[in-house]
């Protein structure tokens, strides 16, 4: 799936996830489109009025050149987007810092009194962390996903071929002096060589290989936070 006109931006499937020369662009829009036009006021994703989430595609569309096509693409990571807003702004909350100064006070205290106060909502992110804190690893990459990460390295070879899952996984994990960021970083890499091998037909038949994303991604679950 290629987003917009003349941006490069790529959501292959089935990862959802983007990447491209241009897939900036796309996160510091998304960005934008959320702190001005994506309401607080809510408990998740869901309650957000309609009105709204219509509004917030349009300014992506308009950006962007996204087409109809794109919506639900492009929506998805909105939300992901808004989520990871809400962590970070909890964040914020429990380690007691002050108010960011683009978020308005009935908008902090709401959050405080109708969410994070929640007996509900603080059993889910108690869970939520304890369940992060057995996925999170400190890659070499820092933030920034697997995927763009294999299509920069792909970009920088000025290559046509894809790089194969042992070479994205040694840059996402290996450090300059050669030790690895992770206990079992050359087991897993092996594991990748042997699985590389046995699906290499399919591998080569797809648009972008299945090894690069799907297998070196499932080493790492989404580090994002869960509460919806």
């Amino acid at each position: 799936m290629v987003l917009g006109k003349t941006f490069d931006i790529q959501s292959p499937l089935p990862y959802f996830k983007l990447c491209g020369k241009h897939a900036k662009y796309f996160k510091a829009e998304e960005t934008v489109c959320i702190r001005h036009k994506a309401p607080l006021k809510v408990k998740t994703w869901k309650e957000i009025p309609e009105d709204n989430l219509t509004i917030m595609w349009k300014q992506m569309e308009d950006a962007l050149w996204l087409k109809e096509e794109d919506k639900e693409h492009a929506m998805k990571q909105l939300q992901k987007q808004y989520r990871n807003k809400h962590h970070h702004l909890y964040q914020t909350y429990i380690q007691n810092k002050d108010r960011p100064n683009d978020v308005h006070p009935q908008d902090w205290n709401w959050l405080i009194n109708n969410k994070w106060n929640d007996s509900k909502f603080k059993e889910r992110s108690l869970k939520n962390k304890a369940s992060r804190s057995k996925q999170e690893i400190k890659l070499v990459i820092g933030t920034k996903s697997i995927v763009q990460n294999a299509f920069e390295m792909k970009e920088e070879s000025k290559s046509e071929e894809w790089l194969s899952a042992v070479e994205v996984w040694k840059a996402t994990c290996m450090k300059s002096n050669r030790n690895w960021c992770i206990p079992n970083g050359e087991e897993i890499m092996d594991n990748l060589k042997n699985v590389g091998e046995v699906y290499k037909e399919e591998i080569l038949k797809a648009h972008v290989p299945l090894e690069t994303y799907h297998l070196v991604d499932q080493m790492f679950p989404q580090n994002e936070d869960q509460n919806p």
